[in-house]
């Protein structure tokens, strides 16, 4: 036991003297009673100043060091700042104090400075959850309850402390506060505009804030049996429409008062006016002689004092679509006035009608002569250009108490005898130059544009000499005189030609470069391009060098038969035989054809065929629907140019085959039999 007792003194010696060299923490088998007293004193140290301002708070940094135990802390001035638990100071008021923070025995200080706030505080009026923006209205002896709030920088202020005072600019208006004045109920016992002043101390800070109040007077509502009157917003309105009797007029019914929520029943010996004497009222009647606004008033009388309520009128005309009644062709080369559609003319007087429009263009307007049957057309105010024309554009007659729709089928020109056909490239030219459709630089004339819609009204015989009116690219691309193929779109009709499904029979083309059309032209000042359509050409003489349609161009020939009686051919300057029934185009995918017949079936043709063709240049024309009917002796279908041959023009021997081709349009094919016997 004595031996065992030494060993272990021994030990404990060398344990404590090894712990002593080599430092506690090398010393990991040390007891707690031994820890403790090795360990350094902990220590806290916070920022030595902060700025803030009233009202805004800020966490103070800090740093700890050596073991970290509850952090203390404490403001000198709490009226100045507070600080809570971790340390978040928040600013009270304008001045400066010291936060301490304490650890143990280690404490560290921050001096705080609070500037004075930049920002108010506001006052926010409420009644109920309905805010106010500073305005209020109320009615006479009508009391109302407003609530305040205060908002700094938007957020809601805590103001249980606060007491708020309220005070009114008139007697007439009274003000009791609720309590410390969170609420307050707002009387007018006289109409009138007043104001009520809000003050409070929030914060140490005074505000204070401005209500307006407007009391008005005794408010009378107006009601109305049935639903004729309406109301719209603040106003009553009526709407009354002419009938197709041209009648307008609508009981309104009786009358009922209400003043300030209390119902007076129904009004007795009310007295109307109007502003407008088209508007009339009789007892409950309203009636009108034209359309147009008006206001009615009507004036009652209770408790010796006058009420009064106005009715805003809205007089619409009477809409009638006649199209099915009416049938109209206006001619604008020649028309100088409208005549008037019998239905229409049954109903308006002379001066009653007070507008014509044709296609969306007001062509007569009240200013101009006018009958019982016609009105005159506003000086260059029909349309000029092919686009603007054709069948079944949109019109309108208004007269002061109806609107009439309608359709017109509008032409430059309608053509129904020789003359006309003679006449209508000239009338084309003038229009031309009407619409501005030719185009100069410096003085020298680079397009020459032929413009309108012409129409056929029947069958023409013709049967002698043609000659149209333009010449074929009478100026090339750079102005200069002399023909040229690059330039023949620029020259010629830009227009449209319809047929309506009639023929002209009989045309001789024999002057040299001639055809019914010379040149298919683009208008490139409005826009259209030529076209030829719904005709029919019988026993067309060609002579030599030329063609029977056009020579060439840009456009769209659709719906066409033509019929060859006889051609003949010309000796050009290679000594080639030169002819064509269409000379087609030399322009790439300029053309547009569509349901074309060439009808060679009795046709007296030339024999020597060296360049004569069906259809000239025909490669560089965008074709369907286009056929050859008969035997062409030799002469081409087509002339390939400088294009592989051409694909929609077929060759047929005869009128079964033609008829019976698949491909062939119906309606097309329809028409076709008219001549094809």
């Amino acid at each position: 036991m004595r031996m065992s007792k030494k060993i272990t003194t021994l030990s404990l010696f060398i344990a404590i003297t090894i712990c002593m060299l080599f430092g506690a923490s090398g010393c990991s088998g040390c007891g707690k009673q031994n820890q403790s007293s090795l360990d350094e004193e902990a220590t806290v140290t916070i920022e030595e100043s902060a700025v803030i301002y009233e009202y805004e708070s800020y966490s103070i940094n800090k740093s700890i060091s050596g073991k970290e135990s509850a952090v203390t802390w404490k403001s000198s001035d709490e009226k100045v700042v507070t600080v809570d638990e971790n340390g978040r100071i928040y600013g009270v008021s304008s001045g400066t104090a010291v936060v301490t923070a304490k650890m143990g025995n280690s404490s560290s200080d921050c001096k705080v400075t609070v500037n004075e706030t930049t920002f108010s505080h506001e006052i926010v009026f409420y009644n109920g959850d309905k805010k106010i923006d500073g305005k209020v209205a109320i009615m006479r002896n009508k009391p109302i309850d407003i609530a305040v709030e205060v908002l700094y920088k938007g957020e809601v202020v805590d103001i249980s402390a606060a007491s708020f005072d309220w005070e009114s600019s008139s007697g007439n208006l009274s003000v009791i506060k609720d309590g410390k004045g969170v609420k307050a109920k707002i009387s007018g016992s006289e109409p009138g505009s007043y104001t009520v002043t809000v003050s409070s101390t929030v914060r140490g800070k005074i505000i204070a804030d401005e209500l307006q109040v407007k009391v008005a007077g005794d408010i009378p509502v107006f009601d109305f049996d049935g639903d004729a009157v309406k109301t719209i917003g603040q106003d009553y309105v009526l709407n009354l429409s002419f009938d197709e009797e041209l009648k307008a007029e609508k009981n309104i019914g009786n009358m009922r008062f209400t003043l300030n929520g209390e119902d007076k029943g129904e009004m007795q010996n009310v007295v109307w006016s109007s502003d407008k004497d088209f508007v009339t009222v009789e007892g409950n009647k309203v009636s009108a002689t034209k359309s147009g606004n008006a206001t009615i008033t009507a004036v009652i009388t209770y408790e010796n004092k006058e009420y009064s309520v106005s009715v805003k009128v809205n007089v619409l005309k009477y809409n009638r679509d006649v199209t099915d009644l009416v049938e109209c062709v206006i001619e604008t080369a020649k028309d100088t006035a409208f005549t008037l559609p019998e239905v229409i003319c049954a109903n308006v007087k002379g001066g009653d009608v007070t507008c014509l429009t044709i296609g969306g263009k007001v062509v007569y307007d009240g200013t101009t002569e006018s009958t019982d049957e016609t009105v005159a057309y506003i000086a260059n105010s029909l349309p000029v250009v092919s686009k603007d024309m054709g069948r079944n554009i949109p019109a309108t007659i208004e007269t002061e108490k109806a609107i009439y729709t309608f359709t017109a089928d509008v032409y430059t020109m309608l053509l129904k005898t020789k003359e006309d056909i003679d006449k209508w490239q000239t009338v084309a030219i003038e229009q031309g130059i009407k619409a501005n459709a030719n185009l100069y630089n410096d003085g020298v004339r680079i397009t020459e544009i032929l413009a309108g819609y012409y129409a056929m009204a029947n069958d023409i015989d013709y049967n002698g000499d043609y000659y149209p009116k333009s010449s074929l690219g009478a100026y090339n691309t750079t102005g200069q005189g002399g023909y040229s193929w690059d330039s023949v779109d620029k020259f010629g009709f830009a227009g449209v030609f319809d047929g309506n499904g009639y023929r002209i029979k009989g045309l001789e083309i024999t002057q040299w470069a001639g055809s019914f059309v010379v040149n298919l032209a683009t208008d490139l000042v409005n826009g259209t391009t030529g076209k030829i359509c719904n005709v029919a050409f019988t026993d067309l003489v060609l002579g030599a060098q030329n063609a029977g349609l056009i020579q060439g161009g840009k456009g769209t020939i659709e719906n066409v038969y033509i019929s060859v009686k006889s051609m003949q051919t010309h000796k050009s300057w290679d000594g080639a035989s030169v002819s064509a029934v269409i000379a087609g185009s030399t322009i790439a995918n300029s053309n547009t054809v569509k349901n074309l017949v060439i009808d060679l079936t009795n046709a007296t043709l030339p024999t020597d065929v060296t360049k004569t063709h069906v259809y000239g240049c025909a490669a560089y024309s965008n074709i369907s629907g286009a056929y050859v009917v008969g035997d062409t002796k030799g002469m081409t279908v087509y002339a390939s140019g400088r294009e592989p041959a051409v694909d929609g023009l077929k060759k047929v021997a005869g009128y079964n085959e033609l008829l019976n081709d698949e491909d062939i349009d119906r309606n097309f094919k329809e028409w076709l039999k008219t001549f094809c016997n």
